[in-house]
């Protein structure tokens, strides 16, 4: 589960800064890894990384 954490932010940080080469916003490219990474394209994450998604929607309002 380690590894799909890093390679969510390793790639979503390269893909930011892509985008921000060719002058478009950072969290596109962030929203573009979250696409490519997720179960419905290439699916390369974890399935246990799934499980912590309600408790990651509810630790932003502490």
């Amino acid at each position: 589960m380690i590894i799909s954490v890093a390679l969510i932010l390793l790639c979503g940080y390269l893909m930011s800064a892509l985008c921000k080469k060719i002058r478009l916003p950072g969290l596109v490219g962030m929203i573009i890894t979250g696409i490519l990474l997720g179960p419905h394209c290439l699916s390369l994450l974890n399935g246990e990384i799934y499980t912590l998604s309600p408790f990651l929607d509810k630790w932003h309002l502490l």
